[in-house]
């Protein structure tokens, strides 16, 4: 079992509950605001410096035997390319492949591809983080990853006005279709694959995505 060097392996009971693991301080915030906002159920686990995929790794491992039902992990996957950690990855994704329990959801270059499928398709390539990001800037004019902004739940309203999430989630799957016909560099998400994940397991939140897909109105709480 992977284990993260110098870390102290936690006694912890996650029977029948999920985990969500993200990379840094933009996955933390955007998955405490999505709980919040749609009543969902699950624990955010400590972020992991530098798209460390041994030390999540571990993490996994570890809830996995302390019983949880998911295990939803949001990395980036630029980081893997600058760094040619692809066999790494690949062994990653190889080992939790038949494990029903762990959803392991890659975007490139980072997650604000995800938050920009909320305002407009795009196949533009990103040469780095740093660069969608300022991107983002289109949509949301004062958008950053300093705690300051990120702690602030109107963000992900702004995210979620005028059904983007179902737009999001629609995006997202038509951009992995054409990421199967690109390189290394196309950009891609599968954050909605995880969300999705939390949604069906939660009657209370996917109740209110359905109310999306039914044309509703958000919020409609």
């Amino acid at each position: 079992m992977a284990r993260h060097k110098g870390r102290k392996k936690r006694q912890v009971k996650l029977r029948n509950q999920y985990v969500l693991v993200g990379d840094g301080e933009t996955e933390k915030y955007y998955a405490q605001h999505i709980k919040a906002e749609w009543g969902l159920k699950y624990k955010i686990r400590p972020r992991l410096f530098g798209n460390n995929m041994f030390e999540a790794e571990g993490y996994i491992d570890e809830y996995l035997e302390a019983g949880a039902n998911l295990i939803v992990y949001f990395m980036d996957y630029d980081t893997i390319v600058t760094q040619k950690d692809f066999l790494k990855y690949h062994r990653l994704k190889k080992k939790y492949k038949n494990t029903r329990e762990v959803m392991i959801c890659p975007s490139m270059p980072c997650i604000e591809y995800w938050f920009l499928l909320h305002f407009e398709y795009s196949t533009k390539r990103f040469a780095k983080a740093g660069d969608i990001k300022q991107y983002m800037r289109n949509h949301i004019t004062d958008y950053s990853t300093t705690q300051n902004f990120l702690s602030n739940p109107e963000w992900v309203e702004k995210l979620h006005a005028d059904n983007g999430l179902q737009t999001a989630i629609e995006r997202a799957q038509k951009g992995l279709k054409a990421t199967k016909l690109a390189d290394n560099h196309h950009p891609f998400t599968y954050v909605h694959e995880g969300i999705l994940s939390l949604l069906y397991g939660s009657p209370i939140g996917y109740q209110k995505y359905k109310k999306l897909q039914d044309g509703g109105k958000w919020p409609y709480w």
